[in-house]
């Protein structure tokens, strides 16, 4: 329509300026074809993995987040706390409820590549700079903001959208107010990229975020689409089926082996002297003794049956890793690798 070109011409903010739209990230193809045990309305693609406190999601609305904080919470054994990880490596709007993204108007099915790469505090920055945005663009149209929502496979439809400053959100705001409710959940953000292999500082984070796990913490992962990603060359595995995978093998190391994931190394000359012959051999800074060190020991299942839907596989991979302070390039590249290698699949 032709107002549509004219609301999209004049747009004049510094994210969201002329040219670029906000379409609605849910849309009608969003749902892994393959059958899931059940659906959460708002929450596309949310699964559990049998028996483990991880679950993974597509981008969910607020309701959506509720839904599944209510599942979580609801689960017989009894769940403390949940941990929730944003792994989108775009800007995230929720207007009324629902999230929106970004994208051109010549382009409205093309995620933006201006993004990748970007860090944290800058991402967030920017989704409160949009949220700026919004709100001066609706003040000029009487609280209305022009959306664009997908309702077939074809088209990115234009309509106009009632909004306030109390119904515009950043995906955190939307975590305080869920906090602020009662729900005993923190939020955790990790930019990933779909495309890519993770960063070293992101493997880093994560690591960070899951080490403390146990039976009384749930860990949700949602990204862009929650479900496995098509192309021409191959199918990827979608961020939030990665980072289950990884959480669920973190999981596993500390129920089967009774172990955290890493620990300190007090007076323990038998492991000094392991340390310099196993590990530091191959080309790393040889470690002092009165060096903090920590290792541990990997008990990898991999390869999950999507006929069994079980996280039992017929690949076991073991692997002894040795680091000191932070994450050392061995075990960073075995985790990449766990990441992005194989069809680590979850329903």
């Amino acid at each position: 329509m032709e107002e549509e070109k004219v609301v999209v011409a004049k747009r004049t903010g510094q994210v969201l300026y002329k040219g670029t739209i906000l379409k609605a990230d849910h849309w009608l193809g969003g749902h892994q074809k393959s059958p899931v045990p059940f659906r959460l309305s708002g929450a596309p693609n949310f699964r559990t993995v049998p028996a483990l406190p991880v679950s993974g999601v597509a981008q969910p609305s607020l309701f959506g987040i509720r839904a599944v904080l209510n599942r979580v919470f609801g689960r017989p054994n009894r769940i403390e706390q949940v941990v929730w990880c944003n792994l989108r490596e775009e800007p995230v709007i929720y207007i009324n409820a629902r999230p929106f993204v970004l994208r051109e108007f010549d382009h409205p099915f093309s995620n933006l590549t201006a993004y990748k790469g970007m860090s944290l505090s800058n991402l967030e920055d920017m989704e409160e700079r949009l949220k700026a945005d919004i709100l001066a663009e609706a003040s000029r149209y009487q609280g209305n903001l022009l959306i664009h929502d997908e309702l077939d496979d074809e088209c990115a439809c234009p309509m106009w959208e009632a909004i306030s400053s109390e119904s515009v959100m950043t995906p955190r705001e939307v975590f305080f107010t869920l906090q602020n409710e009662g729900y005993r959940v923190s939020y955790w953000r990790i930019p990933m990229n779909a495309e890519h292999f993770a960063s070293h500082e992101a493997i880093d984070t994560f690591v960070d975020m899951v080490k403390s796990i146990d039976d009384q913490t749930h860990f949700v992962f949602n990204c862009q689409m929650g479900k496995i990603r098509k192309s021409r060359a191959r199918a990827r595995r979608g961020r939030s089926t990665m980072c289950t995978v990884m959480a669920s093998l973190m999981y596993m190391w500390c129920r089967l082996v009774n172990k955290p994931l890493a620990y300190r190394a007090e007076d323990d000359t038998e492991h000094e002297a392991k340390l310099e012959e196993d590990i530091l051999t191959s080309g790393e800074k040889k470690a002092r003794p009165d060096e903090k060190q920590f290792w541990f020991k990997w008990e990898l299942v991999m390869v999950f049956d999507r006929k069994m839907n079980d996280m039992l596989s017929s690949s076991l991979k073991v692997t002894e890793l040795h680091f000191d302070e932070g994450l050392n390039p061995a075990l960073r590249e075995t985790l990449r690798t766990i990441l992005n290698n194989g069809n680590m699949v979850i329903e």
